[in-house]
């Protein structure tokens, strides 16, 4: 996929990918994860009109909030450095 976010997303946006090291397993569906992660780069893309950079972690987290089952999950985080929404 990485091909594919760089095509995407253009030379002016360097990709970070911060990956955990114990790859955690999860259920997925593989196309819908990618086009989710891929939505994401696009919409981080058009915050960044003058480049930046976006970080794609993962991770193994502990569901600590009493909303979810408690166990590990795998979470994967995307992140920009662009311009955020302000609401007028």
């Amino acid at each position: 996929m990485s091909d594919l976010l760089a095509r995407t997303i253009g030379p002016q946006i360097s990709i970070v990918m911060d990956l955990d090291p114990r790859e955690p397993w999860a259920m997925a569906d593989a196309n819908q994860l990618e086009l989710a992660i891929l939505n994401l780069a696009i919409n981080a893309r058009d915050a960044m009109p003058a480049g930046g950079a976006l970080t794609i972690s993962s991770s193994i987290s502990q569901a600590v909030d009493g909303l979810l089952q408690s166990g590990a999950y795998g979470v994967v985080s995307v992140r920009d450095t662009g311009t955020a929404f302000r609401p007028i």
